[in-house]
């Protein structure tokens, strides 16, 4: 049995999966990026004197 399905209905379809896709996997990215920040140099010399962790990540992004 097939059904003919809009063109309209399925790009509308694709553009509202598309969005739950993204918001998804946008707060995931974003999370693993804070835990796990790629900046190579929070473990230099300039940052040696610096405790404050939160500054040394706001400083990197």
């Amino acid at each position: 049995m097939s059904v003919q399905v809009s063109y309209k209905k399925q790009i509308t379809f694709w553009i509202l999966f598309a969005c739950i896709i993204v918001l998804v996997v946008e707060p995931i990215v974003r999370t693993y990026d804070y835990i796990f920040p790629n900046c190579t140099f929070l473990d230099s010399d300039v940052f040696e004197n610096i405790k404050n962790e939160a500054l040394k990540r706001d400083v990197c992004h």
